[in-house]
């Protein structure tokens, strides 16, 4: 049996504009490309998507070591560029456990609230729920402010919506869901490599 290959999401550029609307890529502010001392090209991709240009910062973080703050960021500017389903695999590849199933509880907190942030936008508020059940730190601004997105799209439910999504967790279809803020949070904290706490 052949196996599917999976491609690198940050590699594709075709949009995925599903339940988000589709952010400039640019500000018209295009930030010199000369490196300034100590400046790392993370630093140099968080300053292309401070400016709203996440193409660039995307095409930046590609060239990074892989750890866990560039993957979180290449998630976040897929968030922000639409490409919703792209950053559900990119996040996937490190907040599940072991054999892709269920939530790695020792998963980075912002991991986790990006994760249920890009399946919500995919349309998938039941997995959104999921990511979060459990959260430690249920008082972290994100997680308070995917929270309230939440409450706030349950709100926009048609009655027959809501009372399908309350009483039968059932997806409603057609129920888009509105940020009044960037979705995605770009910071993690790396997890001690001294074995210190």
């Amino acid at each position: 049996m052949a196996q599917k290959k999976h491609d690198d999401p940050s590699q594709d550029t075709s949009p995925n504009t599903r339940g988000v609307d589709q952010p400039e890529q640019t500000s018209g502010k295009e930030l010199p490309e000369k490196n300034l001392p100590g400046q790392t090209v993370y630093d140099r991709a968080l300053q292309h998507a401070a400016t709203g240009n996440y193409q660039k910062a995307l095409d930046l973080l590609r060239s990074a070591p892989r750890d866990l703050r560039v993957q979180n960021a290449i998630g976040v500017c897929l968030i922000r560029l639409g490409r919703t389903e792209d950053a559900v695999r990119v996040f996937r590849d490190f907040v599940l456990g072991p054999g892709g199933f269920g939530i790695d509880p020792d998963a980075p907190l912002i991991a986790r609230v990006n994760y249920a942030t890009s399946l919500l936008l995919e349309g998938r508020p039941v997995g959104c729920l999921d990511a979060l059940a459990g959260v430690r730190g249920d008082k972290h601004p994100a997680v308070q402010r995917l929270q309230a997105v939440i409450k706030e799209w349950e709100r926009s439910l048609s009655f027959w919506q809501r009372l399908n999504w309350r009483f039968g967790r059932i997806e409603p279809r057609d129920a888009p869901v509105k940020f009044d803020f960037p979705p995605g949070e770009f910071e993690v904290e790396l997890p001690d490599q001294t074995g210190q706490e």
